[in-house]
C-alpha cells in the first residue's frame, strides 16, 4: 500500500469517527466542540499531507523517467565516443599507407626519370615524356603530402612554419599548370600588381609556407578557369593595404543553391571530376596561415575571390 493510500484510509476513519460523535451529542458538550475542532483540523492536515505525497509520488515518477533517460544518452554517448576511437584508429592507419606504403613507389617514379634523362640515345620526344612522369610523380607526391597537411589542420596539430613567400612566383606556377584548359577554353589571364600590368622584377611577398600558398591559389584559380565563360578574361590583383591582398575574378557566376555552402567539403555544381575540396582546403590554409577568405558573385558582375594573408 502506497503512502497515498494510506493517508486516504486515515482520513476516511477521522470521517467516520466525526460521524459517530456526531450522533453522541447528548454527551458532555464543551468535550464535543473540542473534540470537533481537532477532528476538523486534523482532517484538514491529512488532506494536504494527501496532496503532498501525492504530489511526491509523481516527482518520484518524474525523477525516475529522467534517470532513465540520462542512462540512455550516457549509452549513447558511449557508443559515439567508441566510434570516434574507431575513426581515429582508421585514420591513423591511413595516413600510415599513405606515408609509407604510397611515397615508396612514387620515389621510384620520380627518381628513374632522373637516371633516364642522362642517356644519350633519348629523342627530344622520349625526353619529353620522361619529363612528362617525373613532374606527374612531383604533383602526386605534394598531393599525398597536401591531403596530409589538411588532415593535421583539421585535427589542429599541424605545425606551420611561415617564411616569406613570393605570390607572382608561384602565380607563374600556376598559370603554367593551367595552360592548355586556358587554351582550350581561349580565356586570358591578367596579373597586376596593386592595379599596374605585372613587369619582370615585380615581387609580393606574404608570409606562410610556399606548398601551402601554392595549393591554395591554384585550386582557386583552376576553380575560376573551369567556371568562366569560354572567350572571357580571368583577372588576379594582388595588393597591399593593413595586409597582403589577392583577389581572382572571372566573369561566371556561382550558382544559387551553393552560394553559402561555397567554402564547405563536398561543394561542386556541373563538375563531372574533382572532389569537391578544393574551395574548402583554400578557406582552411587561409585561416591557418593567420588569413581570410570570402566569396562575391552575381550574374552582372561575375565572382571574385579574396584572399588576406599576412605579409610579414
Amino acid at each position: 500500500m502506497g503512502k497515498s493510500q494510506i493517508f486516504d484510509t486515515e482520513l476516511k476513519t477521522i470521517k467516520k469517527n466525526e460521524s459517530i460523535t456526531n450522533n453522541e451529542q447528548n454527551q458532555n458538550t464543551p468535550l464535543f466542540e473540542e473534540f470537533d475542532t481537532l477532528s476538523k483540523s486534523y482532517s484538514k492536515l491529512f488532506k494536504q499531507l494527501s496532496r503532498i505525497i501525492k504530489i511526491s509520488d509523481m516527482q518520484q515518477e518524474q525523477l525516475k523517467r529522467a534517470l532513465k533517460e540520462i542512462e540512455e544518452q550516457k549509452t549513447i554517448v558511449e557508443n559515439q565516443n567508441k566510434e570516434l576511437l574507431e575513426a581515429e584508429r582508421l585514420r591513423e592507419d591511413v595516413d600510415h599507407i599513405v606515408r609509407h606504403d604510397l611515397k615508396t613507389p612514387l620515389n621510384a617514379i620520380i627518381g628513374y626519370p632522373q637516371i633516364l634523362l642522362k642517356s644519350q640515345n633519348l629523342s627530344e620526344k622520349e625526353k619529353e615524356y620522361i619529363k612528362n612522369i617525373s613532374e606527374s610523380g612531383y604533383r602526386m607526391l605534394n598531393m599525398i603530402n597536401l591531403s596530409l597537411d589538411l588532415f593535421k589542420m583539421e585535427r589542429g596539430v599541424y605545425q606551420l612554419n611561415p617564411v616569406p613567400v613570393d605570390v607572382l612566383k608561384v602565380l607563374k606556377n600556376i598559370e603554367a599548370e593551367v595552360e592548355d584548359i586556358r587554351r582550350t577554353k581561349n580565356l586570358t589571364i591578367k596579373t597586376e600588381v596593386s592595379g599596374h600590368s605585372l613587369g619582370e622584377e615585380d615581387t609580393f611577398t606574404v608570409f606562410g609556407e610556399e606548398l601551402l600558398c601554392y595549393s591554395m591559389l591554384a585550386n582557386l584559380i583552376k576553380n575560376a578557369v573551369e567556371a568562366s565563360p569560354e572567350g572571357e578574361s580571368i583577372s588576379i590583383n594582388v595588393d597591399k593595404k593593413e595586409s597582403a591582398i589577392i583577389s581572382i575574378h572571372n566573369k561566371g557566376m556561382v550558382p544559387e543553391e551553393i552560394g553559402d555552402k561555397f567554402f564547405e567539403k563536398f561543394t561542386s555544381s556541373g563538375k563531372t571530376t574533382g572532389t569537391g575540396l578544393g574551395t574548402y582546403s583554400a578557406k582552411l590554409i587561409a585561416e591557418f596561415q593567420k588569413g581570410q577568405i570570402g566569396m562575391t558573385t552575381s550574374e552582372e558582375h561575375g565572382t571574385t575571390i579574396t584572399i588576406r594573408l599576412p605579409d610579414r
